[in-house]
């Protein structure tokens, strides 16, 4: 890089299962797991968050892709762009806040560009937030991997009857 970076490493643990092969990533790019066209919800997310929900869409054998959002800053737009054409409905799950996170800048990307893009935003609300650990808190804000694959399942069972 000729400029500022910055990595973020979370407190938790993060791994992606199987064997590890060094290669270099792209700035600024995403990965989408467990993709197909007619897939009826796409779930974006970063961290750890991004393998165990991958694992229980694939282990239910849900129409669900996931999206690796690795990068905030910049954000992939040419996925936001093809994210945006699909008939499928979005939900963005970050364990960090909302307001400056990475729905906030998808949003303002898509302000920006005029792109279309419904989506359900998933973090921690700007307001105070008791002490507690980790699991306590996420799952009393409703941030917590159960709560939010239960939104996925039933956005899957909605897919069908709604518009997009």
């Amino acid at each position: 890089q000729k400029n500022p970076f910055v990595i973020r490493f979370p407190k938790d643990v993060v791994r992606k299962p199987g064997t590890y092969t060094m290669k270099q990533l792209p700035i600024g790019r995403w990965e989408m797991l467990n993709d197909a066209e007619d897939n009826k919800v796409i779930v974006l997310t970063y961290g750890q968050d991004v393998y165990t929900l991958l694992n229980k869409v694939t282990v239910n054998s849900l129409p669900v892709t996931i999206v690796n959002c690795r990068f905030h800053k910049p954000v992939d737009t040419e996925m936001i762009r093809r994210i945006a054409q699909r008939n499928a409905s979005v939900i963005v799950y970050e364990t960090d806040l909302l307001e400056g996170g990475l729905a906030a800048s998808i949003l303002e990307y898509c302000a920006d560009s005029r792109i279309d893009l419904p989506m359900k935003r998933y973090g921690i609300p700007d307001r105070f937030v008791p002490q507690g650990s980790n699991v306590q808190l996420k799952r009393m804000m409703g941030i917590d991997i159960n709560t939010i694959f239960d939104e996925i399942v039933k956005d899957v069972k909605n897919a069908d009857t709604s518009v997009h």
